[in-house]
């Protein structure tokens, strides 16, 4: 958590219009994107804001209420050019809502790609569902672990790459398994041996956790595999995070035509991310 002075939102200068009108809102989402949910919490003695950020995997639960809350409120729209403070601001690419106790603003490009602004009265705690148990539970899910890293079965050399990013105590340390154990020994038998010192490569690493989408992190399976990893020699993606001295295991389709949603988006990424820590000198 970031702390940073308070978060704006403002287009144009003018106050409120008088007349209603009626805002498809949910025409400017992606049905196919994932939403990122902002809660800021205001500290009454330093001014500073504290701000949590949360991806919404598109398709989850969150994501889907969401989507019919904007579906059953395209009515009462009022046009407004003030500048607003949410206390929850829910984000996809031009699309922005600002959720304050009693009422919303929503911002967004029309067809004509114009900024356009509305504001409407809710019922107190109308969308409460965009926050209930993201924020709350956020210090039980806390990762402790993580190894992550590609496998392939048909390779002759390093075909099973893995790096493990242990967190807390005095500090964090990331290590790299370069001898295949994965395949030699298993998944929970693989050799650590080698640390990594590189500043680049931390930040890959804790750039990884931030995507880790929140069905991952919520899920209460221990393991779970998405697509077929390495069928056909196509390699596979390695994902495991120990959350309370639990640990969950995912592995994920490397050939990510074979995926969709969600987790299509975060196997991309992890490909090219894994493929810089990879890299010498985490260049």
């Amino acid at each position: 958590m970031k702390q940073f002075r308070t978060l704006l939102f403002g287009l144009l200068l003018t106050s409120f219009s008088a007349c209603s009108t009626d805002i498809p809102l949910a025409t400017y989402l992606d049905p196919n994107a994932p939403l990122t949910i902002v809660v800021n919490t205001s500290n009454e003695q330093t001014g500073l804001t504290t701000s949590s950020t949360k991806t919404i995997p598109a398709k989850s639960i969150r994501f889907n209420n969401f989507m019919d809350w904007c579906k059953n409120n395209s009515k009462g729209w009022h046009s407004t050019y003030a500048t607003y403070l949410g206390k929850v601001v829910v984000i996809q690419k031009d699309f922005r809502l600002f959720y304050n106790q009693g009422f919303v603003v929503v911002g967004f490009k029309d067809t004509n790609g114009k900024e356009q602004q509305y504001y409407r009265n809710v019922s107190k705690g109308e969308l409460d569902f965009l926050t209930s148990n993201l924020v709350a539970n956020q210090s039980s899910n806390e990762i402790q672990q993580m190894t992550v890293g590609v496998f392939c079965g048909e390779c002759s050399n390093h075909c099973a790459t893995m790096f493990r990013y242990q967190l807390g105590g005095n500090a964090n340390t990331l290590w790299v398994d370069y001898t295949d154990s994965y395949f030699e020994k298993g998944e929970d038998n693989m050799s650590f041996d080698t640390q990594i010192t590189d500043i680049k490569k931390y930040t890959l690493v804790n750039d990884i956790l931030k995507h880790i989408p929140d069905s991952l992190l919520l899920s209460e399976k221990t393991s779970e595999r998405f697509g077929c990893p390495d069928c056909s020699d196509g390699c596979g993606i390695y994902l495991e995070i120990v959350q309370n001295n639990k640990s969950k295991k995912f592995a994920i389709d490397y050939q990510t035509s074979e995926l969709s949603g969600y987790i299509k988006e975060f196997a991309e990424y992890l490909k090219i991310t894994i493929g810089k820590l990879k890299e010498k000198n985490g260049k």
